[in-house]
């Protein structure tokens, strides 16, 4: 019984850290990107019968079809995006493909080499390019990722490279004044379960410290 109880309330708590932070995407287009020798660019389209829809001048081909609605590009060397933001964690989300480019990643002034390199046969959605948790949500963060050359894992005779940005996503607590960020968020959602929900499980466990674990589980039914 009390080991039953134990799982419940562990359980019940980690609901309640979850709902109090949400993930904020900053998509590629959103003023609060900084860019330098980079910006949005064309995605090319299909048709119904999975052919490219023609007219499509300068178009970069993403698989899977639909992974990403916008995203920007550039092939010059000095490419890079900024973004300043109020959170706990920062996620980059990248086009990744064999022209990819080696990145440096600088986060509050610590500079780190990403591979941008994927074996696959056009720009793809894969996982995200970089991620970092751990961070002060009550300070403001600095993050730039910025072409640093060719990648290592791409052939010898490659000369150029791709940059590539989809969206930065981090992570804010719901307790944070957005008003201290500084960029407008193009999408939200949350981490956690519903407002209804949440209340439902902070009154149960509530109810837990107050009478104690066997009562609650005689009437409380999940």
């Amino acid at each position: 019984m009390l080991s039953h109880a134990f799982t419940l309330v562990t359980l019940l708590s980690s609901l309640l850290v979850a709902s109090a932070q949400r993930n904020i995407t900053v998509n590629e287009t959103d003023s609060a990107i900084t860019y330098v020798d980079a910006g949005d660019a064309s995605i090319c389209k299909y048709d119904s019968d999975g052919n490219i829809v023609g007219g499509q001048a300068a178009c970069y081909n993403v698989l899977p079809t639909g992974c990403t609605d916008s995203v920007a590009m550039s092939q010059q060397k000095t490419a890079s995006a900024s973004l300043k933001f109020n959170g706990s964690a920062i996620y980059i989300n990248s086009l990744m493909y064999s022209v990819s480019p080696l990145y440096t990643v600088t986060l509050d002034g610590k500079e780190t080499e990403v591979d941008g390199f994927a074996d696959v046969m056009l720009f793809s959605c894969e996982k995200p390019l970089f991620s970092q948790s751990g961070l002060d949500p009550t300070v403001e963060h600095e993050i730039a990722l910025a072409t640093k050359g060719v990648s290592p894992s791409t052939a010898t005779n490659q000369t150029g490279a791709v940059f590539s940005l989809i969206s930065f996503v981090y992570t804010q607590d719901n307790s944070t004044n957005s008003a201290t960020t500084s960029a407008e968020p193009s999408t939200e959602s949350d981490n956690g379960v519903p407002g209804l929900l949440v209340d439902s499980l902070q009154t149960i466990l509530g109810l837990f410290i107050t009478l104690g674990f066997a009562q609650v589980l005689d009437v409380v039914v999940l």
